[in-house]
């Protein structure tokens, strides 16, 4: 009787002990919400995910012959990341990720296996050539482990990437860089300047017509001093594979991207003072930078239904409704789209289309750590949502920082990118968080003051950073001086 009271005693005191540990993170891969689909294995499928995905599965391709449920989970955007954790490393690599989905099976709740591999399309909008397929592997913290690489199937988008970059040297590059001013302005972005295609092809067939009619060419000359060569040879095709070129490599570089005022031309007053003269005078506007907050509302939005609990919201539980009620909510993709990844996977689970980050270009060797003011240890992580990059920080006891080491005891990243240090934990019922936004450089220790919270602050402390629009300057207006104009400026193209 006395051993079976010690053996009662030492079981209540583990889960005592158990109970006071720290939680498992808020922030898995729980909190996105999944779509259901229930198919018929006899007959070929093919699943339209509700952000983009495409799934085509062969009759076939699991065993038996009732009907199935398909579970499929789709992460493209920054938010996403963050409410799932979903941290972007191959046994401590550092990847830049194009894409994330999960794709399960069952039977009457009855894991299956898969006998044929399923083809898979993602929406992206850049095609990075370096990307491959990683497939995940769930580590004991809840983070997942991108391991196993294999080659993506290119051959959808990148003939005419190549053909794009191909006319772009042998037409644009004597004259102009992507991200560079030469001889002729930078041309990335360019269709954000000049929103019609239509006015580029007329512009670069016969720049000096379109110029006399045009205000923002005839800046564009007094401002390079030349006008430039036209390309009547060119077709309509082989413009806008030269302009898909330009935007494809834009979007992966967004760190470069000019602020909000610079892209407009009646801002840029250096511009428009040397080609338009008499200004009348000088304005000082205080611009908004919240326009994105409608975009970004909608992924908020995504974030809010995915703390919701599956188990009490029956009407995801049925597949035939599923895509139908989500759209109804008004979930869209805010994340545009160039090109697809194409792939095949032959188990389920997890899987990344991601590119190895060191050795970018541009990218530098850099210190970075993280200190936070909680007095126990605490899950820190550093994002970069431009690069939709995520990576966990080390505790050091010596130093009592958390360390970011991942290539030669330094990590590899773009000086001045924007990015956000995160720290999060949870005890007992109470969720403890700290986030700062900051811009890298070469050395620093970013400072993380942990605050108690609840989900719903979680949220809205997201919400201010406005991952999406890839905008985290927390000031909301701009002081910017800019020319009254005389002239008539019906004709700038903005």
């Amino acid at each position: 009787m006395r051993k079976i009271f010690i053996l009662f005693l030492v079981i209540i005191s583990f889960f005592y002990s158990c109970s006071n540990k720290k939680n498992a993170s808020v922030l898995n891969t729980s909190n996105l919400r999944a779509q259901y689909f229930k198919i018929d294995p006899e007959t070929d499928t093919t699943i339209y995910g509700l952000r983009g995905g495409i799934f085509k599965i062969e009759k076939g391709s699991f065993d038996g012959t009732a009907p199935l449920e398909i579970e499929i989970k789709e992460v493209y955007s920054p938010i996403e990341m963050l409410y799932a954790r979903l941290t972007t490393e191959s046994d401590g690599r550092l990847l830049e990720s194009g894409g994330m989905i999960y794709f399960n099976a069952k039977r009457k709740g009855s894991q299956l296996k898969l006998l044929k591999p399923i083809n898979i399309s993602i929406p992206t909008n850049y095609i990075n050539k370096e990307m491959q397929l990683f497939k995940g592997e769930e580590k004991p913290d809840g983070t997942i482990n991108w391991i196993d690489p294999e080659p993506l199937d290119t051959s959808i988008n990148k003939p005419a990437i190549d053909t794009g970059k191909l006319l772009f040297d042998a037409k644009c590059a004597n004259c102009h860089n992507l991200f560079t001013d030469l001889t002729g302005p930078k041309l990335a972005w360019v269709e954000e300047r000049v929103n019609d295609r239509k006015t580029l092809r007329d512009f670069i067939r016969h720049p000096a017509a379109v110029m006399a009619e045009n205000s923002y060419f005839l800046c564009q000359k007094y401002k390079f001093g030349s006008t430039m060569t036209g390309f009547r040879d060119l077709s309509d095709r082989d413009i806008d594979l030269v302009l898909d070129y330009i935007k494809n490599e834009e979007s992966g570089r967004p760190d470069l991207k000019p602020t909000l005022s610079s892209q407009s031309a009646l801002i840029d007053s250096t511009h428009l003072s040397s080609c338009i003269p008499a200004p009348c005078g000088f304005d000082t506007l205080y611009v908004d930078t919240t326009q994105y907050e409608t975009a970004t509302a909608n992924m908020i939005g995504l974030g809010l239904e995915a703390t919701k609990n599956d188990s009490l919201d029956s009407q995801y539980k049925k597949p035939d409704s599923l895509e139908a009620a989500q759209r109804t909510l008004g979930f869209t993709d805010v994340v545009s789209t160039a090109g697809r990844y194409n792939f095949r996977i032959k188990t389920m689970g997890w899987f990344n289309v991601d590119a190895f980050y060191e050795g970018l270009k541009d990218t530098k060797s850099v210190d970075l750590f993280v200190k936070s003011d909680f007095s126990e240890k605490i899950d820190v992580h550093v994002f970069f949502p431009a690069k939709k990059l995520l990576t966990v920080g080390l505790y050091h006891e010596d130093d009592q920082l958390y360390h970011f080491q991942k290539y030669k005891g330094q990590i590899p990243l773009f000086l001045n990118d924007e990015a956000i240090a995160f720290g999060i934990t949870s005890v007992g019922e109470k969720i403890y968080y700290g986030i700062t936004p900051f811009k890298v450089q070469n050395n620093q220790t970013i400072q993380l003051k942990i605050q108690e919270s609840t989900k719903e602050e979680l949220t809205r402390a997201f919400k201010e950073l406005q991952l999406d629009g890839i905008d985290l300057d927390i000031i909301t207006k701009k002081r910017i001086i800019m020319p009254k104009i005389c002239a008539d400026t019906t004709k700038l193209i903005l």
